[in-house]
């Protein structure tokens, strides 16, 4: 019974020292470290050895990329801060950037400034609304134009606390268009049909 006890004691005191150093790593981007505070934390009260958090740290960063590099969507994470975290190969696409460049930096250091002010806007209606929103928007100009859909997800700690946004994006302008003939083509059906009515109706 005294070892039953012992054991869940452990069991619990792990759990916890695992949610916290989970929710130390959420904010943190490739190549930072650990706060000194939350390491020590960490040793002190909950038993992990140093060398054991870089670990789990490290194991995180690259879980969360390679989760990333598996989506075909462009994704990214990013801090409460506006910081990218991770990004994927796709996202890196779009801004003619390897991913490493990428993590760290805000949108100011990526995008132009209409860009960035529309981004930081569904951003902002994600957190205000505290859930996952889906929007479509025009980007670029000119031939080079094209239909997006971004999805925005705001990410919150046990206390409610926001913690960062995971987002992807998605090229849907062959989807805009194939809707667009087909627009285009009821209408051309409503009107000959209300054209034929009309004649027999005469």
């Amino acid at each position: 019974e005294v070892l039953e006890r012992e054991e869940t004691k452990f069991r619990q005191t792990l759990e916890k020292g695992l949610k916290l150093l989970d929710e130390a790593t959420g904010g943190l981007g490739e190549g930072d470290a650990l706060p000194g505070e939350t390491a020590f934390r960490l040793y002190d009260t909950y038993g992990f050895p140093y060398d054991l958090t870089e670990d789990a740290l490290r194991a995180a960063r690259q879980r969360e990329r390679a989760l990333l590099d598996s989506m075909h969507d462009a994704a990214f994470l990013m801090d409460a801060q506006g910081r990218y975290i991770a990004v994927n190969r796709a996202f890196a696409g779009l801004t003619g950037r390897e991913p490493d460049a990428i993590v760290g930096q805000a949108d100011e250091a990526i995008f132009d400034a209409d860009p960035v002010a529309s981004r930081r806007e569904r951003r902002e209606l994600a957190i205000a609304g505290r859930t996952t929103m889906r929007f479509e928007y025009r980007a670029g100009s000119g031939d080079d134009a094209a239909w997006m859909e971004s999805v925005k997800t705001p990410l919150f700690d046990a206390d409610g606390k926001l913690t960062g946004i995971a987002g992807t994006a998605r090229d849907i302008t062959a989807r805009k268009l194939a809707e667009g003939r087909m627009f285009e083509s009821e209408q051309r059906f409503r009107s000959a049909f209300d054209h034929a009515a009309t004649g027999m109706c005469m």
